[in-house]
């Protein structure tokens, strides 16, 4: 009897041991929560920026809502977190909302815009130090406003107004805006990157007053000292601030022949850095000539910035990042990558992943640099050679995933879903180094999928949310899993196991949703290290005038640092 007992005590332990060698299967993820960004006006379109991790582990939602009257309300679930905006012309306005909210899905503040517009599509934060925020994106007055100042109202009641000059006649025309909030909500600081309006040399009579877009704000990035990069496209002249006062412009190429049309596209791939209160501390742009070129995104680490570059180029035609050329075979959209020294001086490589289909391209572009490896994402029309695989997606835009090797750039595997309008939109890893993305198809659902990092094979997934007309973000923490997506419809319930949520959306809503995870999601790059570091100091006479250079005679100096605190001494000079 005892060796019966032995040997099934020995069945059950190997059992046991079998089951736990059993790989972690996607099903074990379970919905936690689901609250949707949502407006009641005629013009209700709400959608997402970016949804960004705080250094405490809250979350900075960062998303735009529609409105068309003052009377309009932007809802979080069930609760009013803004007020709309009177706007005169037929399309839906773009309030700025930047919200801070727990991992459990409560509100904890909200900025938002009382007067102006901010682009779709071009918003993006990343998360500082001491426990902040700081948001990129373009802005331009309201129609039927153009003699109010554009406007944001913080979580402590401030209204912070931001003015250029409009032309006489009243045309509008957008700059950059780069913005510190703190941790409680407050805007600390506001930086313009100011873009020439004149119009161009060859406007002809349709733009000959003014020149209305000359920037596209698509990305940005914080090192460990808290400069800040900020990336994009430019297509005019752009001012910018320094320290103590004085201003950088920096002149755009790729823009001979341009009349000023914003439906055309042209002009410079654009990094600018500014230091940790927002002054201009250096610049990078793209050389050599193409259709037009962008740096899509950013990423920091080990010192280095790397860039995800979308470019149009000319065939035979070199364009340049820093001394490094490519010299496309065609005129074709192309995604490429580039790595340069953080003072932005030194390019240590430039590649360009040519398309071979003229009418290529990427939308929903993102970029995520590992310890082995960069990963490059978006919905896409896109045909390429990687090797003897041949990869080329349907007459539509669907799903890509590529994949180039770190130290180098170079090209090493991609795969394309073979589904319509599909994308992959973000990606994240265990501890293990397993890959998993983010996926979605249009009016299909938002999904996890694991990917074997080596063949780009998918070999689980999980269906998290029915229909998803689009996604942005993904942020994990430990065994948590938070997703930035959009939809629309009444009374949607989420798939996932767990807890399940249901929300409407009278337009278009944005959907901030969270999982638990049957596994540790490893540490995201971006996440700041809370080092305390001087970020900036203000000098203040006894007339209590402030000045970023110190005065002659006694000076209050205020020092302030990484992580909130500040100094107080005084000196004489």
């Amino acid at each position: 009897m005892k060796k019966i007992y032995m040997i099934a005590v020995a069945v059950l332990t190997a059992s046991a041991m079998l089951l736990n060698a059993q790989p972690i299967q996607l099903s074990g993820v379970e919905s936690l929560w689901g609250k949707a960004l949502t407006s009641n006006g005629d013009k209700s379109s709400c959608m997402g920026g970016q949804l960004v991790k705080a250094n405490n582990g809250d979350l900075f939602m960062v998303a735009f809502g529609g409105s068309a009257t003052a009377n309009d309300v932007i809802k979080f679930g069930d609760d009013p977190i803004a007020n709309g905006i009177d706007y005169s012309s037929r399309s839906a306005n773009r309030n700025f909302i930047l919200s801070k909210i727990t991992q459990e899905g409560q509100m904890q503040w909200t900025i938002a815009s009382t007067m102006g517009e901010v682009a779709a599509n071009e918003e993006w934060a990343v998360a500082t130090a001491d426990g902040g925020v700081v948001v990129a994106f373009k802005a331009h007055h309201t129609m039927g406003h153009l003699a109010d100042d554009i406007n944001f109202r913080d979580a402590k009641g401030n209204n912070v107004k931001l003015n250029w000059v409009l032309n006489a006649d009243a045309k509008r025309y957008y700059n950059g805006v780069v913005m510190k909030v703190s941790s409680e909500g407050a805007i600390e600081w506001v930086t313009q990157l100011a873009m020439d309006n004149k119009p161009r040399p060859n406007a002809g009579n349709t733009y000959k007053d003014n020149t209305s877009e000359g920037i596209k704000v698509n990305g940005i990035a914080t090192d460990a000292n808290g400069n800040l990069y900020v990336s994009g496209r430019m297509m005019t002249e752009m001012t910018i601030t320094k320290t103590d006062g004085s201003t950088v412009k920096i002149a755009p190429h790729n823009v001979d022949t341009w009349n000023g049309d914003p439906q055309k596209s042209v002009g410079n791939a654009f990094i600018v850095k500014l230091d940790a209160m927002g002054h201009y501390l250096a610049h990078f742009v793209s050389g050599g000539k193409s259709v037009n070129d962008a740096i899509r995104t950013m990423t920091i680490k080990d010192g280095k910035l790397y860039g995800l570059v979308m470019m149009q180029g000319i065939k035979d035609t070199e364009m340049k990042m820093g001394d490094k050329g490519v010299t496309p075979q065609e005129s074709y959209n192309s995604l490429g990558t580039v790595c340069m020294d953080l003072d932005l001086q030194t390019v240590h490589w430039f590649n360009l992943y040519e398309s071979t289909i003229k009418g290529s391209m990427v939308n929903n572009s993102n970029m995520k640099v590992n310890d082995d490896a960069i990963l490059l994402m978006g919905q896409a029309k896109y045909e390429i050679k990687i090797g003897n695989k041949q990869l080329k997606s349907n007459d539509t835009r669907d799903a890509m995933l590529l994949k180039a090797d770190r130290e180098t750039g170079k090209l090493l595997d991609g795969t394309i879903k073979q589904v319509a309008f599909s994308s992959y939109f973000d990606t994240f890893q265990d501890k293990e180094q397993n890959l998993y993305a983010g996926t979605f198809a249009l009016v299909g659902p938002l999904a996890i999928e694991k990917i074997d990092k080596e063949t780009l094979e998918v070999t689980d997934r999980v269906e998290l949310f029915p229909k998803s007309n689009s996604a942005q973000s993904l942020v994990t923490d430990g065994n948590k899993l938070f997703a930035m997506s959009s939809f629309d419809g009444e009374n949607v319930k989420s798939i996932a196991g767990g807890t399940p949520f249901t929300v409407s959306a009278k337009s278009k809503g944005c959907l901030i949703s969270a999982y638990s995870l049957p596994f540790q999601a490893a540490t995201l790059v971006h996440e700041v290290e809370n080092e305390k570091v001087v970020i900036g100091t203000q000098y203040y006479n006894l007339q209590g005038v402030a000045s970023s250079t110190a005065f002659d005679g006694i000076n209050v100096v205020v020092t302030h640092y990484s992580d909130g605190s500040r100094s107080v001494t005084k000196m004489m000079k």
